[in-house]
């Protein structure tokens, strides 16, 4: 991927400006440090697909996934009746997190961009089998929504990137590792006003064919009571104070290529 990554971060010049300000704002790197971490960014960006399309190819047991502790949370939330919000971000390898919660008690339907070409769907469609894992490819508006609500109201599980807006979603303002930025939160509103669970998920690439992931509840206390509108800041300081854990660990790992953050100049 070396040649790629290097073509890539320098044809692609609104995303390297992006990633290199992260580096030098965000975290404090050096100017030379910020672009050799850019680079290298590309480059495990750059595996990752590959990662992907070894699993499309040889199915998904060919990826060694290690969790930071028990999975019994997540299996303990999918033998009840609720559905259950999987939050994750453009951190690491989400869509291979996704393929490793298989389990037999619900179906996992993950939302990724319509946009893509039909036969990607269809190498995803394959390598999924007849797991309980489903690609739904999200698109913008009521409809999307609606068909979220039914599948957590149908008892199942929707997993999502929760750190990037579709067109004419709500922003809230927050602090992220340490500077003002903006979040959606709409999939923590509808968590809320359907009852239901959220879970924070990240995968992180720690060598080859080798991942990491990380899972936790948001709001485990059921007997804590809210006021409206309180759980959903709750869901949405969780989901922050997990994805900022994650990228003070794997800080190349960070794939959001536009200017997350309002820089104060």
């Amino acid at each position: 991927m070396s040649f790629v990554a290097l073509w890539l971060f320098c044809v692609h010049a609104e995303e390297r400006k992006s990633i290199i300000r992260y580096f030098r704002r965000v975290l404090g790197y050096g100017p030379l440090r910020a672009v050799c971490m850019a680079v290298k960014n590309h480059l495990l960006f750059g595996m990752m697909i590959v990662d992907r399309f070894a699993v499309y190819a040889k199915g998904v047991d060919i990826i060694k996934v290690c969790f930071d502790a028990e999975n019994n949370d997540f299996i303990n939330l999918c033998r009840k009746e609720k559905g259950i919000v999987i939050a994750s971000a453009h951190v690491g390898n989400f869509e291979i997190g996704g393929y490793v919660l298989r389990q037999n008690l619900k179906r996992i339907h993950i939302f990724s961009y319509a946009g893509e070409e039909a036969s990607l769907q269809d190498k995803r469609k394959t390598a999924l089998g007849t797991s309980d894992v489903v690609m739904e490819y999200a698109s913008d508006g009521v409809s999307n929504l609606l068909n979220i609500k039914n599948i957590l109201e149908g008892g199942d599980v929707v997993a999502m990137l929760c750190d990037r807006f579709v067109s004419g979603e709500k922003r809230r303002e927050v602090t992220f590792m340490g500077q003002p930025a903006a979040l959606p939160d709409g999939m923590f509103r509808i968590a809320e006003k359907l009852n239901v669970p959220v879970v924070s998920f990240f995968v992180l690439r720690t060598g080859y064919l080798k991942y990491k992931a990380y899972i936790r509840e948001l709001c485990p206390d059921q007997e804590t009571r809210y006021s409206r509108g309180e759980k959903t800041e709750a869901f949405l300081n969780g989901y922050l104070s997990d994805m900022e854990k994650v990228v003070s660990e794997y800080p190349e790992q960070w794939f959001n290529y536009f200017d997350f953050w309002n820089y104060a100049d």
